[in-house]
């Protein structure tokens, strides 16, 4: 065996651990974060009535609060006031008032039923909570623990080209 067919198979085999290692560092921070906090949000999303979206969302911003979520950026390159975790925050903030204004109207009411639609059909659409979950992966060090995955990445792709080329010529 040839020292470029060793070269690409050590590229291979370096490319399909850092594959398989970075899917289980996302994987070991997505399942828990979903798990605890954004089911939290998706649940506010699909109740039926404003006392249950109420009780879901601010279920969800207190786990906000509890990891630390409620101001910064949620990138790290070319923020906006749309990426900040503290105008996503306070926009949740008012939406759980607004809900829990809303309760007093009767459930059978055309107020009660224009404030759920209002609700459900723009404001809640306007709250982006992936970008909490970006914020979650920066304040927990996910990208500088995953970092090695990509050297691996580089260096299997360096290796496997060198021996990809090595057979050629």
């Amino acid at each position: 065996m040839g020292k470029a067919k060793i070269m690409a198979i050590i590229g291979m085999v370096l490319i399909l651990i850092s594959i398989v290692g970075f899917t289980l560092r996302y994987f070991a921070l997505s399942y828990p974060w979903k798990r605890e906090v954004h089911d939290y949000f998706e649940l506010a999303w699909d109740s039926g009535t404003l006392k249950e979206k109420a009780t879901y969302l601010r279920r969800f911003l207190t786990e906000l609060e509890n990891r630390g979520l409620t101001e910064g950026q949620a990138v790290i390159f070319f923020p906006t006031p749309r990426t900040d975790m503290k105008e996503q925050y306070n926009l949740l903030k008012a939406l759980v008032v607004r809900m829990e204004d809303g309760l007093e109207l009767e459930i059978n009411s055309l107020e009660y039923q224009y404030l759920m639609r209002q609700i459900e059909e723009n404001e809640i659409d306007y709250v982006n909570s992936d970008i909490f979950f970006s914020g979650w992966k920066i304040k927990s060090g996910w990208w500088l623990r995953s970092f090695i995955f990509g050297w691996l990445l580089i260096i299997g792709v360096i290796f496997l080209t060198i021996g990809f080329f090595g057979e050629i010529y």
